[in-house]
Formats: C-alpha cells, structure tokens, sequence
C-alpha cells in the first residue's frame, strides 16, 4: 500500500484506503469502534462484527469475496480476531477528509483542534489542556489535526495501549514468546499473567517486530513467486482456449472441404459432423475456462493477501503487526501449499477422419467421418515394464493416458514415444511411436532382445517425458519359442519396426567430445538469492531457461523439411558446490548439442516436438519428484550419471 506523496494525488491516495481498507465488503458501511469494528478472517479479508454475526453458519463462516471457509469453533465469534490496524487507518482517513468537523472523543461536544498518538482519542481545545497536565496523560504525545494532516500514515500511526482492564495505562511494548501466548503485552502484564518464573518468554516488541518482519517478508517473497507461477500456467490455459477455438475452425473447414463433392446426400452428415466438433469444442473450453477461472480466483487470493501483508510491512506499528503477523503467515503458507495442476486441463487435440469417402459413399453416408478428442494429461499417465525373452516379441512396455480428472484414455491414436536404453542410461533405439493395442486398452511397445541384459525404457507423452525410467530384463530363452505361437503374437500387436538391441548396435558411442542433434537454442543461467530450493535451505537458486524457437527439420532430423515447433523450459539447481558443478556440466552438454532432440508427433498441428534427451530436469521449485521439482536428495547425483552417459563428465570442465 503506497502512501500519498503530493498534495494531488492525495484525495485518491485516501479514497483508495477507504474503498479498500475501511469499507466491509457486505454492508458496505465504513468500519468504526461499535458493532461495526472489523474481524479479520482466516483469508485476510475483514468483514464488520454486525455482518460476520449473521454470516456464521455451523462453525464455520465463508468469506463474500472468495469463498474461504474459516472455522469458528462453538460459533465463537471472539476467536475471530479482531484487526486494530483500522483504527489509525479509520482516523487517518478523518483528518484527511473531515480536519474541520471532527468532534472531541472525550466531551462529545466541542470540535477537535489535536489528537491523542497513545490514547488514540481526539480532542477540543478544553480536553486537550486537561489531557497534558494529568498525571497519566502529560506524557502522551499530542498533536494538532494540521500537523497530523502532513503526516504519512506511518508517522500518524502510534503504540497500541493494552485492553486488559487496569492496563489502559500501559503500552504494548513487549511480546510474549510462550507457546499458546505468542502476543504483544505491556509491562504490567509481564508482572502478573505472564511471568518468566512461569515458563513465559518476554522480548522487546521492536527486537521482536524486527524477526518476525523478516519472516514474514520471506514468506511474501515466495507468495509472490507462487503468484507469478499460477499467472504463467494460467496465460498457458488462456493460449491453449486459444488454441482450441482455432482449431475449431479448422475443423469445420476440413469437414466442409471434405464434403463439397458429395453436397446432396452429405449435407445431413455434414451438420452432424460439425455439431459434435462444436460439442467436443465446448466440452475443452468448459474444462480450460473451470481451469482459468480456478487460477483467476487463486490468483485473486494471493493478490489480495499479499496487497495486505506488504500494506501491514510499510505502513503500521510493529504492535499492530504482531497482533495479526501470525493470521498472515498462516494464509500465505496455506496458499502456498495449495496446489495447482501445471497444465492446461484440456488441448487442442482434435482431427477430423475422413473415412470410407469413397465411389460407394452413397452406402455408407450415415456412417462417414468422425471427430476425435483427446486430452492426454501426462501427471497422471502410467508406465509398466515386464520382462521380455531372446528372440521373442514381448510387449515390454504399457503405456497408460489419462486426462486430468483421471478418466482413461478413449482414443486410438496419441503422440507417446518411447525408446529403450541400456543398463548405464545410453540410448540404443531411436524413438519410436507406440501403438495402441484395443486388448490391452493402452499403448504397447513391444521388444524383441537379441541377447540377455539389463534395459530401461524412457517414455514420452506429447513431448514430456513420464516418471522415471524403467527397468525391464530381457532374459534367455532357453526352451525357445514355436514357430506358431511367435506368429500369433506378431500378429497380435505389430508396431511399425521392432526395436532390438541389434538394430543400432555400433551406432551409438558414448558420445565423448561429439556433437549431437540439438536444434538451435539458447541457455541463461542466473542465480536467484531467495528462495531456496526444497531440501536445500541456505543457499540460493541457479534458474536455467532453455529457449528454442521453432524451425524446418534438416536432413538428419526424423522429418526433413518438415516443421518443429519452439519449446520453453525453466529448471532449476541448488546454488551450492554441487549445483554449481552441474549447471557448468549441462552446459557442456547444451553446447555440444547434447541436451534435446526432435521427436515425431501426431498433434492436430502436425508440427514434430523438441523434448529432453534423456537428462531429467526439475522444472518446479517444489512438489517433490511426482511433480518433477524438489525435495529430491538423490537428484544431483542422478543428473550427474545421465551427463556421464552422455560422455559429458568433470574431465570436461576448465581447470
């Protein structure tokens, strides 16, 4: 919350505080000290005392802005704390708005000429005399409404006074540490309820203020971070609505073109054609407009708490904030482990099949064409591995697509990749696309193994690779396999080449010093000081950003002349000797071309895809390895073994 600078933009500066401090957001009256004093919910929304009264339903009361629930034991509304912060923001707004009718808290009659910083009172010329020789009072800091009216809202704030009765005396001037207690007091309570000789813990409030500002500043330094995530993946969705529209519209052009010769008897099966895109369409923009609107109002929270928290940190006094320090670090933390899914819930998958268009259309007009959508969501996709025989065609690997609400893959065709590597990590297949196999109900990739050895797969689902990598045996067959029965099971399921470790034996080296097929790109490396990573506290973050722009496949690529479309991905590493050692190996590996690769694709877009060449990176800050971020401990370590396999190593490093 900024704080007025010039006198023309003062009048704005102190609407704004109204509108968005001052006023309850249900009866839209401003907040005073009676039955409209605020109570700041769990969400840091307040909501006046009058309204919260009729708001409390079975223990519980929703938030009217966002809909957050906070629980209020026995209907307690007491444990629903009260925010003291309005109270200097309510008077400040007074002397901004109304210097010369203000009338004297104490008489209730004559106009206020001054004001009371400790007792928070205004007062007439009568008052204010009597209030600076009594005993208790002369010693309170009294200034005149003109002098309050050039004061920034941090010098017009003061220290809060004790409510306890017999303690109004008193200023908030220290904070009780003890478990259950965590509070601003004054002295006299330090002497009574809360004792050292009783386990209590007492602190200066502005050494305490100093600590708790800083943790409260790292926790807002992260919900910024969190906030700028859910606004990347929410432009993502907003991209991909766009997406899905345009392709809409191709679609209904593809259908049209298909059917301009045969318009008579095709007109019918034409509309219906162009009704179910539109209904496959809708069904996208429905779940990515749930999505978006799910993000907007995650979005809205975050906003909302961290416009609150940094107006708490710039503008109130240190007793003020710790009153309510706790309630905000508890919103920002459950906001932050609030998760949310990482890509878009729907895409613009979709192709129109012009089947059995043919002489004998007429025949089969009621039953030409069709319009497939798929939504694959890769976080919950599944990969099985089983072992496999010499010489025998084994479905060795089962690849499982679901979309994001968990419901099982319904279609034929998808974009999955898969290539197998040997023991140490190093490719001996190029990738292949998996077939779907309608028996098994999931894409297979079957392997026939020329000799026994430790394998793994490493699978792709439309460019991002699924889990970890797999580990198969291929086992001696040493009954063999009859001739009939290896039949039936080629012909059972027959993907477009057979991979085998012979196939590319001698073609693929250990890659020391040799540059790869990497499409052009760039790399940038930063270090950020804070936050740090998950399982790595105390050191700061290396943020790489991996940028390709999209191109037409040469020669040695899998589709020459053909176009791939660009990619974009953020990792990131500790920012210790190990991190630090990694970073300087990836981008050995990076300018060796090492790094990525173009793979096929069978998108509604027809564009190939760049993906990782088999070095995993962690692309979220947290989540853990499901979520391809940290903690992970073993992660260093197994990056260091895929760059090895890759021929890449320290010995490659500058001395």
């Amino acid at each position: 919350m900024a704080e007025a600078s010039t006198p023309s933009n003062d009048h704005k500066y102190v609407e704004e505080l109204k509108e968005t401090f001052l006023t309850c957001c249900v009866c839209q009256l401003e907040f005073d000290e009676t039955s409209h004093h605020p109570r700041l919910l769990a969400c840091l929304h307040s909501v006046c005392y009058a309204c919260l009264e009729k708001l409390v339903k079975e223990e519980k009361v929703k938030c009217p802005l966002c809909n957050d629930i906070s629980a209020i034991p026995d209907n307690n509304l007491n444990l629903i704390r009260k925010d003291n912060t309005r109270r200097d923001l309510l008077d400040f707004v007074s002397v901004r708005t109304h210097s010369t009718g203000i009338k004297c808290t104490q008489c209730e009659k004559d106009t206020a000429v001054s004001r009371c910083s400790e007792c928070k009172d205004f007062l007439c010329n009568d008052c204010t005399n009597a209030h600076q020789v009594t005993k208790v009072t002369k010693s309170h800091t009294v200034s005149t409404l003109e002098t309050l009216q050039s004061m920034s809202l941090t010098e017009f704030s003061g220290k809060l006074k004790c409510q306890k009765s017999g303690h109004d005396q008193y200023t908030l001037d220290l904070y009780c540490y003890k478990d259950g207690c965590r509070q601003p007091i004054c002295t006299l309570c330090a002497l009574t309820e809360h004792k050292e000789t009783n386990g209590h813990r007492i602190k200066d409030v502005n050494e305490t203020y100093k600590d708790e500002k800083k943790e409260t500043e790292e926790i807002l330094t992260r919900a910024v971070e969190n906030e700028k995530e859910v606004g990347r993946m929410m432009n993502e969705v907003k991209a991909e609505i766009h997406n899905v529209e345009v392709c809409a519209m191709k679609l209904e052009d593809s259908i049209k073109a298909a059917f301009s010769n045969c318009r008579k008897m095709l007109d019918r099966r034409e509309l219906e054609l162009i009704q179910l895109a539109k209904h496959h369409c809708e069904g996208k923009l429905k779940t990515l407009s749930q999505q978006k609107t799910f993000l907007e109002e995650f979005k809205a929270e975050m906003s909302d708490s961290i416009s609150f928290t940094k107006g708490v940190l710039s503008g109130y006094s240190p007793t003020a904030f710790l009153q309510i320090h706790g309630r905000i670090n508890e919103r920002h933390e459950n906001l932050y482990a609030r998760r949310f899914d990482q890509c878009p819930h729907a895409t613009a998958n979709m192709v129109f099949k012009a089947s059995q268009m043919g002489a004998d259309f007429q025949k089969h007009v009621f039953s030409l064409g069709n319009v497939e959508s798929f939504d694959i969501y890769p976080a919950h996709s599944a990969v099985e591995t089983c072992d496999g025989l010499v010489g025998q065609p084994s479905k060795v690997i089962k690849v499982s697509l679901f979309d994001h609400g968990k419901r099982p893959f319904s279609g034929e065709k998808a974009d999955v990749q898969i290539r197998i590597l040997d023991k140490s990590s190093q490719p001996i297949t190029p990738f292949y696309t998996a077939i779907y196999s309608k028996q098994d109900k999931a894409f297979i990739q079957e392997v026939t193994g020329d000799e026994p050895g430790d394998f793994m797969a490493e699978v792709y689902v439309c460019g991002v690779e699924i889990g970890e990598k797999l580990k198969f045996k291929i086992k001696d067959n040493k009954l063999g396999v009859a001739g009939e029965d290896k039949a039936a099971r080629t012909k059972e399921i027959t993907p477009k080449k057979k991979p085998t470790k012979a196939d590319l034996a001698g073609s693929t080296s250990k890659m020391n010093g040799k540059v790869g097929k990497q499409p052009p790109g760039t790399m940038d490396i930063r270090v950020e000081a804070t936050p740090s990573l998950l399982g790595h506290e105390g050191c700061g973050t290396i943020v790489i950003t991996y940028t390709f722009q999209g191109g037409i496949q040469k020669e040695d690529d899998p589709n020459p002349m053909k176009p791939y479309s660009g990619a974009k991905w953020t990792a990131y590493l500790p920012d210790n000797n190990k991190g630090q050692k990694v970073a300087k190996l990836l981008k050995v590996a990076f300018d060796r071309k090492l790094l990525f690769i173009i793979v096929v694709s069978q998108t509604a877009v027809g564009e190939n895809c760049i993906v990782w060449n088999g070095v995993q990176p962690k692309t979220n800050r947290h989540g853990g390895p499901s979520m391809i971020g940290y903690p992970d401990p073993d992660y260093l370590d197994q990056v260091l073994g895929q760059l090895a396999a890759k021929g890449v190593t320290e010995a490659d490093l500058p001395k």
